[in-house]
């Protein structure tokens, strides 16, 4: 088994194969393969339009969030999630995550069109911000990733203003009370930010602790508002 398949052991023999051909395509100067050659969608493999990652099939199979369980978090205003956390939408946010796919986040802040806009649009958005550590790491923040496209439908842009002071454990290895200790006094907020309607951005959502300690972080500037957008929502085991 290649090196590149080794690292997908989440996303099923599909999902596996169709990045090793993606990372062939690359290593071979794709620009000269793409006369001939269209995009597979990521989950089937069926051919897509060049610039797409899903089928219209796939698209529309992936499980929405639905509305009649939304989740209320400490100091948020409006909390608005895309889908379950669930296969596949496990394969696609790992993949991004984890797997450099930084080309899914615009698929998958897709879902968030599917909502109304807002009646106050935020003065902009930010994501929730990786440690230097593993930033330096993964090379990227996948929140940062979402956060772009999600800024574009809200007409406003994606600023920082939110740190990570130190380092914490990954939050999805610790239960319940761990993961609130795991990440109090975690984050602070730049003092422009103050009276500002602010858009704050993640991956998933499970036990909410990470996004309430980076929402107590921008109340403690006097930020006008927060309201947070996640691509989904995970379980939250009955252990936790």
């Amino acid at each position: 088994m290649s090196s590149v398949s080794k690292k997908w052991g989440g996303l099923g023999f599909q999902g596996k194969e169709i990045i090793e051909r993606l990372t062939l395509w690359r290593a071979k100067g794709g620009q000269a393969l793409c006369r001939v050659a269209v995009s597979p969608c990521f989950l089937c493999g069926v051919p897509v339009g060049t610039g797409s990652t899903l089928c219209a099939a796939c698209w529309a199979s992936l499980p929405r969030y639905a509305e009649t369980r939304r989740r209320t978090l400490m100091g948020v205003g409006r909390v608005q999630v895309g889908f379950d956390y669930v296969y596949p939408v496990v394969s696609l946010i790992r993949a991004l995550k984890f797997g450099q796919a930084l080309y899914l986040a615009p698929t998958l802040a897709q879902v968030w069109r599917e909502f109304p806009l807002p009646a106050c649009l935020p003065d902009c958005v930010i994501p929730i911000p990786l440690s230097r550590q593993r930033w330096r790491r993964r090379g990227y923040n996948q929140a940062l990733e979402l956060a772009r496209p999600l800024a574009h439908w809200l007409h406003c842009p994606v600023q920082k203003g939110l740190v990570r002071l130190r380092a914490t454990l990954p939050q999805a290895e610790l239960p319940r009370a761990a993961r609130q200790s795991n990440v109090v006094g975690a984050f602070r907020a730049s003092a422009h930010l103050q009276g500002r309607q602010v858009a704050l951005v993640d991956d998933v959502l499970t036990t909410g602790s990470t996004l309430e300690a980076a929402t107590a972080a921008l109340h403690q500037v006097g930020v006008g508002g927060v309201d947070v957008w996640v691509c989904a929502e995970a379980p939250v085991p009955d252990s936790f």
